[in-house]
């Protein structure tokens, strides 16, 4: 009876193998190692599991804050000064990105610093940096593109880089998404699609006080100078794209 019971675990234990074996080369192809193949799915699923982003990179603007026109209110009149050409050419700097989870998906945050350099026609220059909390959405479960809907705080400042003068800053608010592509192992290329800042203070930023108007009567002479109240900027377009490179640091 011993015997029969042996005999028979035998013939099961081999028959499971010779079922496993051949599970294993129906699911690889001539040539290809049944463990090689484990291994690439293991990858795949790692890359999917952990890929949580604590990174720093460039960061680059090619169309930054698309400013068509600066209204300004004096006391007697408004007068706007529409501008037919870019008062900023381009912008470049630094990002920062940081996923509170481990599995990357959830909430963290997007830092950036960028510089914004101005046309020859206009001679502004400004400074701008940017944090927001932000939402990581894997698109698929292997998926090697995640969408992160964002909202931030900003500081922007204006400059006048010929003359070497600071024209006053604001605070401002935006918001947008950023997708984000894993290129290579720790290696991501974004693309922020952001509203246009919200100031706070158009005033302050555009340095208002510093602006004088000289008012003429008809014959051509000079009745008395007014300083702008107020101001506000016109956008040409309500949203930007910026890209970023950036790597794994931890």
């Amino acid at each position: 009876m011993m015997k029969s019971i042996t005999l028979l675990i035998c013939l099961l234990f081999i028959t499971t193998i010779g079922r496993s074996q051949e599970f294993n080369l129906i699911n690889s192809t001539p040539g290809e190692n049944p463990e090689e193949n484990f291994d690439y799915g293991t990858t795949l699923n790692q890359d999917a599991i952990d890929w949580r982003e604590t990174s720093v990179g460039l960061f680059f603007m090619p169309i930054p804050l698309n400013i068509d026109n600066i209204a300004f209110d004096f006391p007697t009149f408004s007068g706007d000064v529409p501008y037919d050409y870019n008062l900023f050419s381009v912008g470049v700097g630094a990002s920062f990105n940081f996923d509170f989870n481990a599995s990357g998906s959830g909430f963290g945050n997007i830092t950036y610093f960028a510089i914004i350099f101005g046309t020859s026609e206009s001679g502004f220059q400004a400074y701008d940096i940017f944090t927001a909390a932000k939402y990581d959405i894997k698109l698929g479960a292997l998926s090697k593109f995640e969408l992160s809907p964002l909202v931030g705080l900003g500081n922007l400042t204006f400059t006048d880089a010929d003359a070497s003068l600071n024209l006053g800053s604001s605070l401002y608010v935006s918001g947008g998404a950023r997708i984000t592509w894993l290129a290579a192992p720790g290696f991501f290329v974004g693309a922020d699609v952001q509203s246009v800042p919200l100031i706070f203070n158009t005033q302050k930023l555009l340095g208002v006080d510093g602006v004088v108007v000289d008012l003429y009567d008809e014959d051509g002479n000079f009745v008395t100078a007014e300083a702008a109240t107020d101001a506000k900027i016109e956008y040409s377009f309500p949203v930007q794209v910026n890209l970023s490179l950036r790597y794994n640091i931890f």
